[in-house]
């Protein structure tokens, strides 16, 4: 069975999870904001004890690499590198924009020319987009906008899904 502990410290909310073939077996949240450096142990050991694994049944690490809170995100790179030096298996990143589109198609299958536009905030007037279609390829690529810029960049949404 292929194990992958996934983390995603790029925001508020904490969470390490635990798949065996692609299916979640163990999922653990952490909900307070800038707490990670110091859950995210906890957090991995309660995954791994829920799935009744331990570390070395692991064969790769899959970590959320942004966009996102800069201390969050150098918490859970830090710790899934760590891992993966120590374990000798793959590390594997992810953006978020990226995630938070296949969450949507994954809990709504999609229709044939769906878009699935993405947008975080990152600072005040600012903003993290991206637009995907429902294979989950890149329609517009995973960028940074001003506030000032948003309507266009929705437009332009818009103009691809004709």
């Amino acid at each position: 069975m292929t194990h992958i502990l996934q983390i995603d410290t790029s925001a508020g909310r904490g969470t390490v999870a635990l798949t065996a073939n692609g299916e979640p077996v163990a999922v653990v949240v952490n909900e307070q904001p800038r707490d990670h450096a110091a859950a995210i142990h906890r957090m991995t050991e309660e995954a791994l004890a829920a799935a009744g694994i331990s570390l070395k049944q692991l064969r790769a690490i899959t970590v959320c690499a942004g966009p996102g809170s800069y201390t969050g995100l150098r918490i859970g790179l830090a710790v899934a590198k760590g891992f993966c030096y120590a374990l000798d298996v793959p590390l594997i990143l992810h953006n978020k924009l990226t995630l938070l589109a296949h969450q949507v198609i994954v809990k709504s299958p999609p229709e044939t020319h769906t878009l699935y536009a993405v947008i975080c905030r990152a600072r005040a007037g600012e903003y993290f987009a991206a637009c995907y279609n429902a294979a989950l390829q890149p329609v517009l690529e995973p960028q940074h906008i001003h506030q000032d810029q948003l309507i266009i960049w929705l437009q332009s949404v818009n103009t691809n899904m004709t």
